[in-house]
């Protein structure tokens, strides 16, 4: 991590972006963590690089959560960095926000390897990627860990050693410490560069079984058009049952993956549903953490747990007018609350403003993106939580939205370089 923060730092000015940083004690183990702290604050404020700190008890949240220490600890730290990241973005809407792992070639061999003797399918094999849908990047997936170990010693960096690593109790620990030493002696002394080209292989078909079912989906998702406009997907239970069995798994994990349900997803579920579908009866099969399948007539129905969504708030305009581009702030010192778009494209749209919570049939433009999107779709993409999509403020004309709070502005009125005239809006809720 120490290496990783080093690199992004010595390319911000060249790759033109803003490094920020995020330390997590778990408080397990006692002064080694505020040692480790401390060494975080004063790496960063070496390196002038904005420090976060957050200090949660993993012992405490496992016990709630009934994981392991190690799988608690991860799910923790993803989401404050997620949670990180939002804040920044919100900060920078017009900004793209990568959370950057530092994640070596070892590390991955070490995942593939554990992943070998939980009995995984070709997804799992597939380990870690570079970059995923929700922002996560591994810069330095490709490098041995001897290397960056090199690199550190040359940067004159004493990156500090978790305690906990060296200590065979955890299933990783134990393989890295124990298993790999004795298959490298045994019978492979280039097993992780093996182990890495088997992810490496299996993420190529991988790849390939998505692509097919991602171009499945369109002809078999069918909306539920009398129930709530957030009503989950379902698709035709025959033409499920008469696909390839890899094909037909994918298209369960990309059903899920929509609903919300992206990980943990293990074969005996899929195979559940995959034998259920050929019988007769109408049943339910139970995915991870309350999400379920029903089989019901000739549809199957992927659906999420029970969320008691946030009510819909009402929102109303605290400042609006119309300045010149040349005396407008910069559009980054713009805060969530407030947007900027160009005051002529609106004029043209000929039609009132609102601000509002949303609405069934609404659709936003997003830069970029080359075409409209329904608002609903456009918010599981971005991975706003069911519950807190009714809490965000849009400022819309009719059903088309021109802004999502500290989210997105639409197409149909940015600012660009030949916009002359802005409109700023703040907006507070009622």
């Amino acid at each position: 991590s120490i290496a990783l923060l080093h690199v992004l730092a010595s390319l911000q000015q060249d790759l033109n972006f803003t490094l920020y940083a995020l330390h997590v004690n778990h408080k397990i183990r006692g002064e080694e963590a505020d040692r480790d702290m401390r060494y975080c604050i004063s790496c960063c404020k070496n390196l002038k690089i904005p420090l976060t700190v957050k200090a949660l008890d993993i012992p405490a949240i496992s016990k709630e959560l009934g994981t392991s220490l190690e799988e608690t600890g991860r799910i923790v730290r993803q989401q404050a960095l997620k949670r990180k990241a939002m804040r920044v973005k919100a900060d920078n809407p017009v900004g793209r926000v990568r959370i950057a792992l530092a994640h070596n070639k070892d590390d991955q061999a070490e995942t593939v390897l554990m992943r070998i003797l939980r009995g995984t399918g070709v997804h799992g094999l597939a380990a870690m990627e570079y970059e995923r849908d929700d922002g996560f990047i591994r810069p330095l997936l490709d490098c041995p860990r001897s290397d960056i170990e090199e690199y550190c010693k040359a940067n004159n960096l004493r990156p500090k050693t978790d305690s906990t690593n060296l200590v065979a109790e955890y299933t990783r620990n134990k393989i890295r410490l124990k298993l790999i030493p004795q298959l490298e002696e045994e019978y492979n002394p280039n097993l992780k560069d093996g182990l890495v080209r088997l992810a490496e292989s299996a993420r190529e078909d991988d790849s390939f079984i998505d692509g097919l079912a991602k171009r499945e989906l369109p002809r078999l998702v069918y909306k539920n058009q009398d129930g709530p406009a957030e009503s989950w997907d379902s698709m035709p239970r025959r033409q499920l049952a008469e696909m390839d069995s890899a094909l037909a798994k994918r298209v369960i994990r990309l059903m899920f993956a929509r609903a919300g349900l992206k990980q943990d997803i293990g074969a005996i579920h899929l195979n559940n549903l995959i034998a259920a579908i050929d019988k007769p009866d109408a049943s339910i099969i139970e995915f991870p953490k309350g999400f379920k399948a029903e089989i019901s007539g000739d549809r199957v129905y992927f659906k999420a747990p029970n969320v008691i969504a946030t009510e819909k708030k009402k929102f109303e305009i605290k400042t609006c007018e119309v300045v010149s581009i040349l005396d407008a702030p910069p559009l980054r010192s713009i805060g969530k609350n407030a947007c900027a778009l160009d005051a002529e494209k609106v004029m043209l749209l000929n039609t009132d403003l609102a601000v509002r919570s949303r609405m069934p049939k609404d659709k936003i433009r997003p830069i970029g993106l080359g075409g409209s999107k329904k608002l609903s779709d456009y918010m599981i993409d971005a991975k706003v939580p069911r519950e807190e999509r009714d809490g965000i403020c849009l400022l819309a004309a009719g059903s088309d939205i021109l802004w999502v709070e500290g989210m997105a502005v639409s197409e149909l009125c940015k600012v660009d370089s030949k916009t002359e005239l802005i409109l700023l809006t703040e907006i507070q809720e009622d």
